[in-house]
């Protein structure tokens, strides 16, 4: 085993082209990224219909996977000064409405963090809070957020329970204050992402600003035109050369939202449109289903489609890793063979031995391969800059469970090991390294087609835990079952009742691969078949002799 493992990766061109591989994948990766797939949020910047501010600054919007790990400052040049003006104040009435929904909708154990941590210095604003959290159930939240910055009309209840006016100025006073302490208690107010920091007096010249953008301490600034009135047709933004595109276009969206409310809201006013009628045009409506009932049916397991079908997923690779490690087993064999080095090896080694070796000798190698890979994947997305494939990160950490990642790697080598040993026995028999292939593709799909993709749609619709555990016991289908079942484990009794009958299976397949190993290993197995035999005995001269022999 060890020769056949060294034999391989003393060899400067394994490492090259394992090296190569990632390399060349990785690129083709990123080429087709560039060329073919577009990112939705440069689309959401051609789209007329111009997307909520709240939906950026939520997870849908700015995905944590793809958001900046500081805050993105930038500046804005507007001659008027005036509409600037007015989208810093929206920023400053967006972000208290994010305060307040945040606080009031905390479960009790984070209110009281929260207050204990702010009391000392913000203890009035703490205390009103803890008197809006007891407001009767009957007021929703939004409700609640909406007539406190009188975004509609207050009611008589919320009057008499604060000061209004006064809690106004308090939220905002926190929002503008406390930006830094926002970012670790309340991470979406789009001071803790983005933060306008336009010197005063910047408003004439550009001069500054583009000092600044030299400097690094913007990463752009937006320039307005001379006069606004009821459409915005031109709005510049400026950045540097080597800022990437991704670090500004969520910017660019979200500033686009807020300021498209605003240039609504003058569209409001200039048609004498009274203040209710406005807020119930500007006033965002959610529909969320409250009532779900789930049936509790305990033959049927409880995961989602999604899911489902991402294990069954990671099944089908391990079959395709398992195929792709044993068409280098078969190879290695059938070439050894060929050129007579076997019959040294068989001088000093039983044929059960010299299997063995050839089996986890090549698995030793791919196992390298893979380890190689996984080491070589995380410098590359390091050095290039790209940590993120546009990739969920919550399905990476459902696949690297420890659970999932262990019963992956013990399916993966027992499966290995079952088939292994039948495609090292078939192999033996032929000296060519063309019929060993055709027989060992012929069989591996044979098996992938008639066990492996049978058992795997069963197990996306019918996914009842009776069949899996009854499919779990047939060895041929058993690797894949179990691995398609990462995400809802048998008990530790059955689990290993489930590996202890693989394992006996295993040891039957090296038996009947010791037998083929034994008769073909040394010489051609040739089987005529019997049409062939009766033609040649039709054909010979003697054919009447052999025929009263038979």
């Amino acid at each position: 085993m060890l020769n056949e493992w060294s034999m391989t990766t003393l060899n400067p061109s394994f490492w090259i082209v394992s090296c190569l591989t990632p390399t060349i994948l990785f690129a083709m990766y990123f080429l087709f990224q560039l060329f073919l797939g577009e990112d939705p949020r440069e689309a959401w910047i051609k789209d007329e219909t111009v997307k909520n501010w709240e939906f950026f600054l939520g997870d849908e919007g700015l995905d944590q996977n793809t958001r900046s790990p500081s805050v993105l400052s930038y500046g804005v040049f507007d001659p008027s000064e005036a509409f600037s003006a007015e989208i810093r104040r929206e920023i400053i009435n967006n972000d208290s409405y994010l305060f307040l929904k945040s606080t009031l909708g905390m479960s009790k154990e984070d209110f009281e963090t929260f207050s204990e941590v702010h009391r000392n210095n913000h203890a009035p604003l703490v205390q009103e809070l803890s008197k809006l959290r007891q407001q009767d159930a009957s007021i929703s939240t939004n409700s609640l957020i909406n007539q406190i910055l009188a975004k509609v009309e207050l009611s008589e209840d919320i009057s008499s329970v604060v000061e209004i006016s006064t809690l106004q100025e308090r939220i905002k006073h926190w929002v503008v204050q406390n930006q830094n302490e926002n970012i670790e208690s309340i991470p979406n107010l789009s001071s803790s992402l983005f933060r306008d920091v336009t010197p005063v007096g910047s408003a004439d010249s550009t001069d500054r600003l583009e000092s600044m953008l030299s400097r690094s301490e913007i990463i752009g600034y937006f320039v307005f035109p001379d006069s606004i009135g009821n459409d915005l047709d031109h709005l510049h933004f400026v950045t540097g050369v080597r800022t990437p595109r991704s670090e500004f276009i969520d910017l660019l969206n979200w500033y686009r939202s807020v300021a498209t409310d605003v240039l609504r809201k003058r569209r409001y006013e200039m048609e004498d449109i009274d203040f209710n009628t406005q807020a119930l045009l500007l006033q965002r409506v959610d529909v969320v289903p409250t009532d779900i009932d789930v049936s509790q049916t305990r033959s049927q397991i409880k995961s989602d489609r999604f899911v489902r079908i991402l294990f069954i997923g990671l099944a089908f690779l391990m079959y395709l890793v398992s195929f792709g490690g044993s068409a280098r087993l078969v190879a290695n064999v059938v070439d050894e063979k060929s050129s007579k080095l076997v019959d040294n090896l068989l001088a000093n080694l039983s044929p059960s031995h010299l299997l063995d070796g050839k089996l986890w000798g090549t698995a030793m190698i791919s196992l390298t391969v893979m380890g190689l890979w996984i080491v070589l994947i995380p410098i590359l997305t390091f050095v290039t800059g790209r940590l993120d494939f546009n990739v969920n990160l919550d399905i990476f950490r459902l696949l690297l469970q420890p659970t999932v990642v262990f019963n992956f790697i013990l399916f993966l080598l027992l499966s290995y090991s079952f088939y292994g040993y039948i495609y090292v026995g078939l192999a033996s028999l032929y000296s060519k390294l063309s019929n060993a292939i055709n027989t060992f593709v012929g069989v591996g799909l044979g098996i992938g087609f008639l066990f492996v993709l049978p058992s795997l749609m069963v197990m996306y619709f019918n996914p009842f835990v009776w069949l899996q555990n009854l499919l779990s016991f047939i060895p041929i289908m058993s690797p894949f079952v179990m691995v398609a079942r990462s995400g809802s484990l048998p008990g530790w009794g059955m689990y290993c009742t489930i590996v202890c009958i693989l394992v006996l299976s295993i040891f039957a397949s090296r038996a009947l691969s010791i037998l083929m190993f034994k008769r073909g290993i040394s010489s051609e197995v040739r089987v005529k078949p019997l049409k062939y035999r009766a033609t040649k005995n039709y054909a010979s001269p003697d054919r009447g002799v052999r025929k009263g022999a038979t």
